[in-house]
């Protein structure tokens, strides 16, 4: 179970697209999108692609019976692991979903179509845990008290927020260069330390000045680098990053570490390593996103 005075991110999931099995991909790991973080005795976790199968495995034998599960957007790989996940099975559990309503669809909508025949064999009612489904939008602001299980979300920027130096806090920054709809940004910050999550967006050249105001400083970032540069070009429009964007902005943001993160399904682990090199020959702090790599702030 997460200390309150912990603040670690764990990734479960690192490929975008679909998953990736096979001894090509060990090294990195072939999952979808998933990234646990605890912080302040909070379990949070972003994204529910094929990662989320191996995490819930985990969890199974922890004592934490409330997960915190936020979308970056519903686009299939981003929440495949979602029906297989063990702690929904589990009676007891309590796991919140936050994310993103798509044009006129609630989130809800999105999941209960998720969860419905022919797609599925049960639906969300049918689950052992209380599941709660929250849309959010961009201008929301979230905390989490350290002395309380409550989730606060102000709705209203110009409201008068009180936060104490212990709660963690999160906002939201939606990215529109991903197609359809967009995809959401979230970034933490805890007793002054920061982490950004950023994936499903497309940094174009010179980068993308609201992202980088979003991350600027950040402790740890990470970013959607799903291109090399040489396949860019060809991929333009499709609503993911390339590497010489991705880590010239990390420097121009400042950000203390980068992870590379949405690993395009048809790199395997030797082109990865490479993309690896490459971004810390620019960006020393650079690394690619690699299944069971902790990082503690």
């Amino acid at each position: 179970m997460s200390n309150e005075n912990d603040f670690r991110v764990k990734i479960w999931g690192a490929r975008g697209s679909y998953p990736t099995p096979g001894g090509d991909y060990a090294v990195y790991g072939g999952n979808t999108s998933c990234v646990e973080v605890n912080v302040g005795g909070r379990k949070i976790v972003f994204d529910a692609g094929t990662g989320l199968i191996p995490l819930g495995k985990s969890l199974q034998k922890d004592k934490c019976d409330r997960i915190l599960l936020f979308l970056s957007h519903t686009h299939q790989d981003h929440i495949l692991g979602l029906p297989f996940f063990k702690p929904i099975w589990i009676t007891g559990k309590r796991i919140d979903i936050f994310g993103p309503d798509l044009f006129d669809v609630k989130l809800r909508d999105i999941l209960d179509t998720w969860f419905s025949a022919p797609l599925a064999a049960f639906f969300i009612e049918d689950a052992a845990a209380k599941i709660t489904v929250n849309s959010v939008n961009q201008w929301d602001v979230l905390i989490f008290p350290l002395d309380s299980q409550e989730v606060i979300i102000v709705r209203n920027r110009s409201e008068k927020i009180e936060i104490s130096e212990n709660d963690a806090v999160m906002s939201i920054h939606k990215n529109f260069s991903h197609p359809k709809g967009g995809s959401f940004s979230y970034k933490i910050s805890f007793r002054g330390k920061t982490f950004c999550y950023v994936t499903d967006t497309e940094n174009y050249q010179g980068g993308d000045r609201k992202v980088g105001d979003f991350v600027k400083q950040s402790d740890l970032l990470v970013h959607d680098c799903h291109f090399s540069d040489e396949d860019y070009p060809d991929h333009q429009g499709f609503g993911h990053s390339s590497l010489g964007n991705v880590v010239a902005q990390a420097k121009r943001a400042e950000v203390k570490k980068l992870i590379l993160f949405h690993l395009n399904p048809e790199y395997d682990d030797e082109k990865i390593e490479e993309l690896e090199k490459k971004g810390k020959s620019i960006f020393p702090e650079t690394s690619a996103a690699r299944e069971g790599s902790e990082y503690y702030l």
